[in-house]
């Protein structure tokens, strides 16, 4: 004879310990037995994610939630994912409800659902208010307006529309697509960032964007010096404008003027032949000088392979609070006027204590792995010798060959983790060397 156990009646703190054991992939399951059930599982766990992703990129919807561990360093994370008529192929597909709604053909692997659903868009505005109640955390919602069939029954819904971060893109078959980034900005709430790769954009309400801490947009051509100066951005990149040098002058010099302490890199899309007439300025620039800022700048706003961008031929201006900004013409893949202001002007030393406290992290993760696996003597012996890798003064200089010398010990379960820990490794490694470079470039010529 089955006896049920009154889970719900169970007092509020021994149901949160209960629940807090379950796997973030079991709470979404079982929360979609009832309203009731979700809305405990809410009020009970507490669990807060890191970030939502609800990307609308391909022909399918995709959501992806990023948790971290309970030990502080690892993440995982719980996707949805909306498919095709490739779900035919899919064995042991099984139904989800949330609320009235019927998602028949669904396959979970691991912590991944794939769904197939008539109305996929429809199906993501539903799936992503079930899974933002249970576990809240900000959203970064990312827009191909080529794949969207109904851009704004997915904006009406709040819980997409309130985001952190929101990123568009109108694909390849831009002519296609009538729908313009002030339309879109009308009906979106952005808390920090906007990246806006659209080129059908007319002027938009200087208000909705001002205020983003980060800011990119493809076509600013509606934009006029009063604006550019009025933003209280730290980022800022425009990719076609209509500023020319002595607009760019009239930045530098309200800057100088100003109190602004907020503005780290702003960037323009640059014809290589125009020339920065800087002898027109009313400000003194000067070349160089290593006593007083170093020659390399540090972008964290990119990736690790082009987060340093080299100034020793820019020219410099010192505010009267101490504060230096640089600003060159950088001519690469794309040629850019940057005017970059620098909070740290010898970012190498702290980018260094950065990078050697997230290698310590790395090493961290892949300890407690040999610590979970004591028994298992193959694992002893890696452990033994991360430890030394550990103890040694030249960890961050560990080739990735020594590396995979450690991989030859791993099972197959666990190897997914261990190649994602070398990965980053050797990406801090080869950024290590890098700013190491830097900092001896400084000191030769100090």
């Amino acid at each position: 004879m089955t006896v049920s156990f009154p889970l719900l009646r169970l007092p509020a703190v021994a149901l949160r310990e209960v629940l807090l054991n379950f796997g973030t992939m079991d709470l979404l399951e079982f929360s979609f037995t009832s309203t009731r059930v979700r809305d405990c599982v809410f009020r009970s766990a507490r669990l807060r994610v890191i970030e939502h992703n609800v990307e609308f990129l391909k022909e399918y919807p995709h959501i992806v939630t990023v948790f971290k561990n309970d030990d502080g360093l690892n993440e995982h994370k719980l996707e949805w994912e909306f498919v095709g008529g490739q779900m035919a192929g899919k064995s042991h597909q099984e139904e989800r409800r949330i609320g009235c709604h019927r998602f028949e053909k669904c396959h979970k692997n691991g912590n991944i659902i794939q769904c197939h659903f008539h109305n996929p868009e429809f199906g993501a505005s539903v799936v992503f208010n079930h899974i933002s109640k249970i576990f809240q955390g900000p959203v970064n919602l990312f827009l191909d307006l080529s794949h969207i069939r109904n851009l704004y029954s997915i904006l009406l819904n709040q819980n997409i529309s309130e985001c952190q971060k929101l990123e568009v893109y109108e694909g390849y078959n831009n002519e296609q697509n009538d729908e313009d980034l002030y339309g879109i900005l009308d009906m979106v709430n952005i808390g920090k960032e906007l990246k806006a790769y659209v080129t059908n954009q007319d002027e938009i309400d200087f208000d909705q964007i001002c205020h983003l801490e980060s800011l990119t947009l493809e076509n600013a051509n509606w934009m006029t010096l009063p604006d550019l100066i009025s933003l209280n951005c730290r980022y800022g990149s425009f990719i076609n404008h209509k500023f020319g040098p002595s607009d760019v002058n009239s930045f530098a010099e309200n800057w100088y003027n100003s109190t602004n302490r907020t503005l780290a890199k702003m960037q323009l899309g640059w014809d290589v032949d125009t020339e920065l007439d800087l002898k027109k300025s009313k400000l003194e620039w000067k070349k160089w000088d290593p006593k007083i800022r170093s020659r390399c700048f540090y972008d964290p706003s990119e990736p690790y392979h082009s987060n340093r961008i080299d100034c020793s031929e820019g020219y410099d201006i010192t505010r009267s609070d101490g504060l230096t900004a640089t600003i060159l013409v950088r001519d690469g893949f794309e040629c850019y006027a940057l005017f970059l202001v620098w909070h740290d002007p010898y970012p190498e030393k702290t980018r260094l204590n950065q990078l050697r406290e997230r290698m310590a992290e790395e090493f961290k993760k892949f300890e407690n792995v040999f610590e979970n696996h004591r028994g298992y003597e193959k694992y002893v012996t890696v452990g033994k010798i991360v430890k030394s890798w550990i103890e040694s003064k030249e960890i961050a200089h560990l080739s990735f060959e020594e590396w995979k010398y450690a991989l030859d010990y791993i099972t197959e379960d666990t190897c997914h983790l261990y190649n994602r820990i070398v990965k980053n490794v050797n990406d801090i490694q080869k950024e290590i060397k890098l700013w190491e470079s830097v900092d001896n470039t400084n000191n030769c010529i100090l």
